[in-house]
């Protein structure tokens, strides 16, 4: 009998399955479902560096250009912590594994759901 562990954002986990929004994965095959945020690390990195760079040399720029440097850099870090990536690894499914995105939030509540499922087998 299946139980629902997660569902929400395209995604379902039950006790034997993992639905995501393009395909299906028995749980029986996967070893381990891990969740990255790639995209922080270099948007982030530009942006801290936007910033600093605006915050040296502010004496020479108009106060419209450090409001607009500053703005769209903290709103490109916002942005990128919110995205992330869940992969899917099984020795079993070989160079058939998934990278899924979405909002970091669900894909972290995905993998819970996985590993509590992976750990009740």
């Amino acid at each position: 009998m299946k139980s629902l562990l997660f569902q929400g954002g395209g995604f379902e986990v039950t006790s034997n399955l993992l639905r995501t929004p393009k395909r299906a994965y028995e749980l029986r095959n996967i070893e381990i479902v891990t969740v990255k945020q790639p995209l922080l690390l270099i948007c982030g990195g530009l942006g801290v560096g936007l910033i600093g760079f605006t915050l040296s040399f502010f004496r020479y720029l108009y106060m419209y250009e450090v409001l607009t440097l500053i703005t769209v850099s903290a709103v490109t870090i916002a942005t990128s912590a919110l995205v992330g990536t869940l992969r899917v690894h099984s020795l079993a499914m070989r160079g058939d594994e998934g990278t899924l995105y979405g909002r970091i939030g669900t894909l972290r509540a995905v993998k819970e759901a996985v590993e509590r499922a992976l750990d009740g087998r």
